[in-house]
Order: structure tokens, then C-alpha cells, then sequence
């Protein structure tokens, strides 16, 4: 079982980043990292948030096809709803449709062979 604590999500973030910085920086001369100052620490477990974090980053830097397309990281707190969220974008081609449905699946991936393993959104 994974031990639950108030984590700070910017911590969580910057972690994530310092981790993948080199598959950040091969794929795209367009990073930005825009996290809100009023963040209030969430409920979870770092290690694991950090995981989805860095799955989705990788997976941000896979899609792109010209390290002149961006990825962009941000997080933000609504203080009426009492909800922090966390984008992270790309300017990748996207997901077709006819794959939406499959995307927590585990192993699925429609990259090449030594591409990824298809574990990052399962």
C-alpha cells in the first residue's frame, strides 16, 4: 500500500522535470513550466504522482515531430471549486479517435518497436 500524505504538487513537478530534462531538451527548444504561487498541498502519494507526471511528459516528448513544437506544463488552483489541476500539453499530432478508448489500456501503443511499452496511461 502506498502511504498518503499533503503533497506539495509544485515539489512534485519540478521533481518530474529534473527527471526527464534530457528527453525534454532533445525533443523541443519550446519547454515552459508555469506553476501558480497559491498552490495548497494535495492529498497523495509523491512518488506515484510523479510517475503519472513523468509518463505524461514522456509521452508529451514522443508525440512531437519537431523540436519546434512545444510542450507546456502548469498547474493552477481554483480556490471556488478547491481544485488544483495540472496541464501538461504538447503541439503533437494527438490521439486518433479510434484509439481514445484504449488508452488506459495496458501495453497498447501504436508507436514503433523500442518507441515506449504502452504503460504510461495505464
Amino acid at each position: 500500500m502506498y502511504s498518503r500524505q499533503n503533497v506539495t504538487v509544485k515539489d512534485v513537478l519540478e521533481a518530474s522535470v529534473t527527471l526527464t530534462n534530457s528527453i525534454i531538451k532533445k525533443n523541443t527548444k519550446r519547454f515552459s513550466f508555469d506553476i501558480g504561487e497559491d498552490l495548497p498541498p494535495v492529498f497523495g502519494n509523491f512518488q506515484r504522482l510523479e510517475q503519472v507526471f513523468i509518463n505524461l511528459i514522456e509521452n508529451a516528448c514522443l508525440a512531437l515531430t519537431s523540436n519546434d513544437q512545444a510542450i507546456r506544463i502548469s498547474a493552477r488552483y481554483n480556490e471556488t471549486d478547491g481544485i488544483v489541476s495540472v496541464d501538461i500539453t504538447d503541439e503533437g499530432a494527438g490521439i486518433r479517435k479510434k484509439h481514445m478508448d484504449r488508452l488506459t489500456e495496458p501495453f497498447f501503443t501504436t508507436r514503433p518497436t523500442g518507441r515506449g511499452s504502452g504503460l504510461g496511461l495505464s
